[in-house]
């Protein structure tokens, strides 16, 4: 995590250096403009996601950022790109007149781009949400206030889901939708219930905490936090619905963002845990149902550590969570003991072996010999 933290940190730098943060101000063709507006952008989708995993604070500040977002236009790459890849011509750049691209081509790009753009928007909060509620100047500030920021950022958030396209909206299983359709579907639902799980968390607490830090609260405040709270525990419960109850780690990957799916599994049962070890306190009568929820987190957790040691150090530390606050909800373990960690000690990390790197593949590399050392740098 630390080696991609500092490799976005230095694409970012080199973009800045590029100023594809600016409004183009040069004679680049439109084309390698929007090209160039696609690889900025991905580059802050990628530093906001890496800040959220983290809990490290942003290097990107909108202030300082001019450029548009992506247009909903057919993917574009410059021409020594696409030859390079081997990519098509006729899907990747304008085609010429009398020439259209196939009907199922321009419904796969324009889908892409569109929930690209959709995308970019949710991180436009989630750079709110990590400035104004995560940030160490948040200590400072008074609990009306962090009220005031809880609801003001929920808003924005339902204001972004109801202006998603229709093709975006709905459930990620809809029969007679595309496999690409659905996993746009599936990423966006993903990353707003997790955008809304951290803006409710800081509502999601003892009610005595708040009682101590304000004796004297009003009954609309204690609303807002009670509102706010079973919001946060509800956007967790929307992570494992969009989950199949039978685990199938390769059919989680093909339809899911891959490279995160175990972050939003662990945060919807983290929110979990707590409620469980605060006795309920916000769903008093759905105690049960929470301990299901966290079995199914379980059973999750286990099937993706068959190939992947995250998932298995995901499994532990949940399985010796699950364990404290059970015991101070004073409940027993129930159905979760199929699915705890009978030994909840991290395992030791693998120490790194250089077992050597293959030959790079012919084509990415022209028609340079794969035996001649003379051109090795």
């Amino acid at each position: 995590m630390t080696q991609a933290w500092n490799i976005i940190g230095l694409a970012v730098r080199y973009a800045q250096t590029r100023a594809l943060h600016l409004v183009n101000t040069t004679s680049m063709t439109d084309e390698e403009h929007e090209f160039e507006i696609r690889a900025w952008h991905a580059l802050c989708s990628i530093e906001r996601l890496l800040c959220v995993l983290t809990g490290r604070p942003p290097a990107i500040h909108e202030r300082f950022i001019s450029t548009r977002y992506p247009r909903s236009t057919q993917p574009f790459y410059p021409q020594e790109i696409a030859t390079g890849l081997n990519l098509p011509q006729a899907g990747f750049r304008t085609p010429p007149p009398g020439l259209p691209l196939p009907p199922s081509l321009v419904d796969v790009a324009g889908t892409a781009i569109t929930a690209f753009t959709a995308s970019l928007r949710l991180d436009a909060i989630i750079a709110e949400v990590l400035s104004d509620l995560y940030s160490s100047s948040t200590v400072n500030t008074t609990w009306a206030r962090v009220q005031g920021i809880v609801t003001d950022l929920n808003t924005k958030l339902n204001r972004w889901q109801f202006d998603l396209p229709s093709s975006l909206k709905g459930s990620p299983g809809q029969q007679g939708i595309s496999s690409e359709t659905s996993k746009d579907r599936m990423y966006l639902a993903l990353r707003f219930f997790s955008t809304s799980m951290l803006i409710n968390r800081p509502c999601l607490c003892e009610l005595n905490e708040i009682s101590a830090i304000m004796p004297y609260q009003t009954e609309p405040s204690r609303r807002l936090d009670a509102e706010a709270a079973v919001r946060c525990i509800s956007s967790a419960r929307g992570v494992l619905r969009l989950l199949p109850n039978e685990p199938d780690s390769v059919g989680l990957y093909t339809s899911t963002p891959w490279w995160c799916i175990l972050h939003y599994i662990a945060q919807a049962g983290v929110i979990l845990v707590l409620e469980i070890a605060l006795k309920a306190a916000h769903l008093p009568s759905e105690m049960e149902q929470l301990i299901a929820d966290c079995a199914k987190v379980l059973q999750w957790l286990i099937a993706l550590s068959e190939t992947s040691m995250a998932a298995q150090r995901a499994w532990m530390a949940f399985s010796r969570l699950i364990k404290l606050a059970l015991a101070s909800a004073e409940r027993d373990f129930g159905m979760l003991t199929l699915y705890l960690a009978e030994d909840t000690s991290l395992p030791m990390a693998v120490p790194f072996q250089n077992q050597g790197f293959p030959l790079p593949r012919a084509e990415f590399l022209g028609p340079m010999d794969l035996m001649d050392t003379s051109r090795a740098i």
